[in-house]
C-alpha cells in the first residue's frame, strides 16, 4: 500500500505560508477602511447600544437569553478594548525605612495620648458635622451629655 503525503520528518514544502493573510480577511478589511469604522471603534459601538428591552408577546426566557448575550458581547468588548484605552499599571515598590516607619508611629501614638480630652470631643463632633452637612439632612438637637 502507498504511502499518502511526505514521510514524518520531512520538511514541509509549498503551500500557504504561516501568516499569510487570505482572500475573506482582505475582504472584511477593506469594507472596515471603506465604511470608516475601525475594531476599536466598533468595541466602543457595543458598550454604546440601548439597553435590550422586552418585546409584547415575547416570551420571557427569549427576552433573558437576549439580554445575556448583550452583557456577554459588551462584557467581550469592555474587555478587548481596555488595553487600547487605559495604560497598564506598573508595580512600584514601597520603599520606606521600617525605623522611620516605627518613629512616625510612635511620635502619632504620643501626639494623641498627650491631646486633651475636650480636643478630642471637638475633633469628633467637627467629623459629625460634616458627614451630616454632606448627606444633606437637617441638623439634629445636641443631646444633654456633657465630658467631665
Amino acid at each position: 500500500m502507498a504511502q499518502r503525503g511526505r514521510k514524518p520528518g520531512t520538511q514541509k514544502t509549498g503551500g500557504r505560508k504561516a501568516g499569510s493573510i487570505n482572500r475573506h480577511t482582505t475582504m472584511v478589511t477593506t469594507e472596515m477602511v471603506m465604511a470608516g469604522i475601525t475594531p476599536l471603534e466598533y468595541m466602543f459601538k457595543v458598550l454604546r447600544e440601548p439597553p435590550v428591552t422586552q418585546l409584547e408577546n415575547e416570551d420571557p426566557l427569549v427576552f433573558i437569553a437576549r439580554l445575556m448575550t448583550q452583557e456577554k458581547r459588551r462584557e467581550w468588548a469592555s474587555q478587548t478594548a481596555a488595553p487600547y484605552v487605559h495604560p497598564r499599571l506598573t508595580a512600584v515598590e514601597y520603599k520606606k525605612d521600617e525605623k522611620q516607619f516605627a518613629e512616625e508611629q510612635k511620635a502619632e501614638a504620643e501626639k494623641l495620648a498627650n491631646m486633651d480630652i475636650r480636643e478630642v470631643a471637638r475633633r469628633i463632633a467637627f467629623i459629625f458635622a460634616e458627614a451630616q452637612h454632606h448627606s444633606n439632612q437637617p441638623p439634629k438637637a445636641p443631646t444633654e451629655s456633657r465630658v467631665h
